[in-house]
């Protein structure tokens, strides 16, 4: 997941209007500082994600890490 979120395309200046909830919503922490950020997660049908930070910066992913996202929390699902 860290790689992937690493590969979002974050634009600042995108204000997004999402009046539905999140799809999923997840803490990445940083071991070295021990600071943690939090992500919100809508999955799009075309395989996209858009992702949202605790700053409500907004970020896509598209291809192949927003497919692998989508399947790392539809297997969290499934258990």
């Amino acid at each position: 997941i860290e790689d992937i979120i690493a590969d979002v395309k974050w634009d600042k200046t995108v204000s997004v209007d999402r009046s539905s909830k999140e799809d999923s919503v997840f803490w990445f922490i940083d071991q070295e500082n021990k600071e943690g950020q939090k992500y919100k997660v809508w999955f799009n049908e075309a395989g996209s994600v858009d992702v949202q930070d605790k700053k409500e910066v907004w970020g896509v992913l598209e291809g192949k890490d927003g497919e692998t996202l989508s399947s790392i929390f539809k297997l969290n699902e499934q258990k």
